[in-house]
C-alpha cells in the first residue's frame, strides 16, 4: 500500500459527527491520480467516527496492526487543535513502525506558528493552508521517483512550489528544511476547476452522523456537507477563519448537488462559516441555488450568521428544503458580544431567531462561556450565564432553538484573542496546545469542546456554570437527545475498518 490518510480523533465524548470535511477537500486533487495509477482508491481511517471509549481502547493498536498488514509509504494526518495531541502520539507510532514520510495538515497546522514539523521529530512534512495542490505533488513526487529521504524530496522543491495550476495559498516545510511558500495574490483562484470532495474514501456509517435530520419515524438521512465558498466575511477575535473569501459558482454547485442525491444522499448541510449575508451577489446567488435545492429535492441547512439573515431570505431558504440553520449566539450579554468581536447587538439576534421562527426554520446555538477582560481574565459570573441560558431557553420554548452547544472561551493559534494574549504575555509555546487529559468527566463532558488554553478564572467557575446550563437547557444540549453517541456510532470497533485490515 502506498498512502493511508487518517483524520485523527476529536477527543471528546460529546462531539459532533460531522464529515471530514477538511482531508477529504485537501485530498481532492490527489485522489484521482492515485485511483488511476493504483486502480484502487488510497485507505482512510476517520477516528473521529469512532466511538470516544473504543478509541481510547483500541485505536493506537489498531493502527499498528494496520501498518504492519499495509506497510503504506506515507502516512498523511489531517488534525484540530483539539485533537493535535493524539495525532501526534499517532504520527509517533506511524514512524516507530518504520513509515518512511509522515505528513502533518489540517486546521491546526493551518494556523500553529511554528509548524509541528519544527517541535516534533515524527513529523517528516506540514503542509497548511490551502493543501489540495501540495499534498498531490508531494505524494506523487514521493511515490513516482521512489524517494526515499527529505533531502531527495527537497532537490524537487521547485516542482511542489511551481505556481502553475496551483490552488490558492499554502506553506509547505521540510523538517530540517527551509519553509517553501506560495502566495495566492497572483493566481486567478478558481475552486470550480477543482475535483470534488472523494466522498467515496468515507465509510458507509460516516453519511449517517449528522442526525439533525430525519425521517419521521426517527430514521437518521443520509447527509453529505458541501462548501460554497472558504473564509469568512466577519472576523471574531476568538476565530482564525480568514476574511479573503473565495467563493465557488452556482453552475459548480448545483451541479455537485446532483451528483450528491444520485449517490444516495437525502440530505445537505452547507459547511460554509456565514451561508447568507445581505448584499446584492451573494442573494442573486442564493436565490440561483435554492431554486435548483428546490427541483433536486434535499432537505439542507446551513450556517450563518444572526446579521446576515432576514425575513425574506429565511423564507426563501425554508421554500427550497431549507429545515435548520446554525447560528453563533455566543452570550446575552452585550459587552461581551463587544469583546467577542461581534459586530451585532441583541436586537439583531432576536430578529433573526423570530424570523427563522416564522419561517419554521429550526436553529441551532452556538454559546460562549468565559469571554475575557484585557487582562485575559474572564468576566463570566453564575448572572451573566444565567442571563444568556434564560434568553436561549426562552427561544427553546416558543422556537425556533432546538440543539445548544457549549464551548468555553479559548485561546486558539491565529486568532485575534491569542495575538492581543501574546502582546501582553509570554508567548505562547507550541506545547501550548497539548490537550490536558481527564477533562472529559461530568461537568465537562457537556462542552463540544475543552480548550487548552483559556482566560484566567473560567476554570474554577466551569463546573458551576455547567451544571447551570444543564439545569436550564439539559434536553437540547448536544450529547442529548440530538447526538447520543451509542444510537449513532456502535462501540466496538467499526466493521468498516476491521475490513481494511484484511484487505
Amino acid at each position: 500500500m502506498a498512502l493511508l490518510i487518517i483524520n485523527a480523533p476529536y477527543p471528546r465524548p460529546s462531539k459532533f459527527f460531522g464529515q471530514p470535511t477538511s482531508v477529504l477537500y485537501a485530498a481532492a486533487q490527489l485522489v484521482p491520480w492515485y485511483e488511476k495509477r493504483y486502480s484502487v482508491p488510497p485507505h482512510f481511517i476517520n477516528f473521529n467516527s469512532w466511538h470516544f471509549d473504543r478509541y481510547l481502547a483500541d485505536g493506537r493498536d489498531f493502527l499498528i496492526r494496520f501498518i504492519q498488514k499495509h506497510n503504506p509509504r506515507i502516512v498523511a494526518i489531517s488534525t484540530t487543535s483539539a485533537a493535535w495531541s493524539e495525532a501526534r502520539a499517532l504520527a509517533a507510532i506511524a514512524k516507530d513502525e518504520g513509515v518512511p514520510f509522515v505528513i502533518f495538515g489540517g486546521p491546526h497546522e493551518d494556523d500553529i506558528f511554528p509548524k509541528t514539523v519544527e517541535v516534533d521529530a515524527n513529523i517528516d512534512i506540514s503542509v497548511s493552508g490551502d493543501g489540495e495542490t501540495p499534498f498531490y505533488r508531494l505524494t506523487r513526487l514521493i511515490l513516482e521517483n521512489r524517494i526515499e529521504s527529505l533531502s531527495d524530496l527537497e532537490k524537487y522543491r521547485s516542482i511542489w512550489t511551481c505556481r502553475d495550476q496551483a490552488f490558492g495559498k499554502f506553506t509547505v516545510q521540510l523538517r530540517g528544511y527551509k519553509t517553501d511558500y506560495i502566495s495566492s495574490r497572483s493566481l486567478a483562484r478558481c475552486l470550480d476547476e477543482l475535483p470534488q470532495m472523494p466522498r467515496h474514501l468515507m465509510a458507509e456509517r460516516e453519511k449517517y452522523h449528522y442526525p439533525i435530520f430525519q425521517w419521521r419515524d426517527g430514521t437518521i438521512k443520509r447527509c453529505a456537507q458541501v462548501m460554497t465558498q472558504r473564509g469568512c466575511i466577519a472576523k471574531c477575535e476568538f476565530c482564525s477563519e480568514s476574511q479573503r473569501l473565495d467563493t465557488r459558482s452556482a453552475e459548480s454547485i448545483i451541479s455537485e448537488l446532483r451528483q450528491i442525491k444520485q449517490q444516495g444522499y437525502e440530505a445537505i448541510f452547507f459547511d460554509d462559516s456565514t451561508f447568507t449575508n445581505l448584499s446584492l451577489p451573494r442573494k442573486e446567488f442564493l436565490q440561483r441555488l435554492c431554486d435548483a435545492l428546490d427541483e433536486i429535492g434535499l432537505e439542507w441547512g446551513c450556517q450563518t450568521r444572526v446579521d446576515s439573515i432576514n425575513l425574506k431570505i429565511s423564507k426563501m431558504l425554508k421554500r427550497a428544503g431549507c429545515t435548520y440553520v446554525y447560528f453563533g449566539i455566543e452570550t446575552a450579554e452585550s459587552q461581551f458580544l463587544k469583546r467577542l468581536g461581534k459586530k451585532y447587538s441583541i436586537e439583531k439576534m432576536d430578529n433573526a431567531l423570530e424570523n427563522c421562527r416564522k419561517a419554521g426554520l429550526r436553529v441551532g446555538a452556538s454559546l460562549i462561556l468565559g469571554t475575557p477582560d484585557e487582562n485575559h481574565t474572564s468576566l463570566e459570573s453564575i448572572e451573566s450565564a444565567t442571563k444568556t441560558f434564560e434568553y436561549v431557553r426562552n427561544y427553546v420554548e416558543k422556537g425556533p432553538i432546538v440543539l445548544v452547544s457549549i464551548n468555553f472561551y479559548g485561546y486558539y493559534p491565529g486568532t485575534i484573542a491569542t495575538l492581543k494574549y501574546e502582546s501582553t504575555q509570554d508567548k505562547l509555546s507550541p506545547e501550548s496546545w497539548e490537550t490536558e487529559q481527564g477533562r472529559d468527566a461530568y461537568p465537562f463532558s457537556l462542552l463540544e469542546e475543552f480548550p487548552a488554553r483559556m482566560p484566567k478564572g473560567l476554570i474554577e467557575i466551569g463546573p458551576e456554570l455547567l451544571i447551570l446550563a444543564e439545569k436550564l437547557l439539559g434536553n437540547v444540549l448536544i450529547g442529548s437527545d440530538h447526538y447520543t453517541e451509542s444510537a449513532i456510532i456502535p462501540i466496538e470497533v467499526p466493521k468498516n475498518d476491521l475490513h481494511l485490515l484484511n484487505q
